[in-house]
């Protein structure tokens, strides 16, 4: 009679105790899913980010010429016309 109140409580307790595992893995399920979605989002966030910093020299460059283009084009024009001789 013992060994059969033993085996039920014992079943019991083995039962709540792996209900709770459950619970504890399905809220660490549900971190790990909130976690993995903030990441997804910081990642494209970034990645944006990173494409906008790629394209900063490129401009950078690109406006350089062009003010350089037109200093020469102002500092030339007038020599252009009275330095040389057709």
């Amino acid at each position: 009679m013992i060994c059969v109140l033993m085996t039920i409580l014992f079943l019991y307790v083995n039962n709540a105790a792996n209900k709770r595992v459950e619970e504890i893995r399905k809220d660490y399920r549900n971190v790990a899913a909130k976690r993995d979605a903030r990441v997804d989002l910081l990642t494209d966030q970034v990645s944006a980010l990173q494409h906008k910093l790629d394209a900063l020299p490129d401009r950078t460059a690109i406006k350089t010429v062009d003010k350089v283009k037109e200093v020469v084009i102002e500092k030339e024009g007038p020599a252009t016309h009275s330095g040389r001789q057709p």
